[in-house]
């Protein structure tokens, strides 16, 4: 038995390292296609924000995203930030939907989820006085 073993491993030598060449380069092919799912931390920034206004907002989210795995393995999360443009934000509490344009993302990946869900981003202007407004 230990004899069959021992021609099986040492006979047609060559045939076997083309064998296992051919099985990685197929496993690589397959595997560079596949889908995957990947969670990262990352930072909320502001943009166009107006002089004199105080947002309170979440430091981090949580995103997930879901694209082919030879594109997510690049990704690492201290590249990735939630982009807002303050321009547009209102006085008061606002919830704030993300969606993957504010992550700068390749349109092969997609943000499956966020949390926390929904991001509520309050915004105060310095020096306003509740009781000038109320006549």
């Amino acid at each position: 038995m230990l004899h069959l073993i021992k021609k099986l491993l040492t006979t047609h030598l060559l045939l076997k390292i083309v064998c296992v060449l051919l099985a990685y380069g197929l496993w690589t092919s397959i595997n560079k296609n596949r889908v995957v799912t990947r969670s990262f931390n990352v930072p909320l920034c502001f943009y166009n924000t107006k002089q004199g206004l105080s947002i309170n907002a979440p430091e981090i989210i949580t995103v997930t995203l879901q694209g082919q795995w030879e594109i997510l393995r690049h990704i690492a999360s201290e590249h990735l930030a939630a982009h807002i443009n303050g321009d547009h934000l209102t006085q008061g509490d606002t919830p704030l939907a993300i969606n993957a344009t504010h992550l700068l993302l390749p349109e092969s990946v997609k943000l499956v989820h966020y949390s926390p869900l929904p991001v509520i981003i309050s915004i105060k202007h310095h020096g306003y006085n509740e009781q000038t407004t109320a006549l």
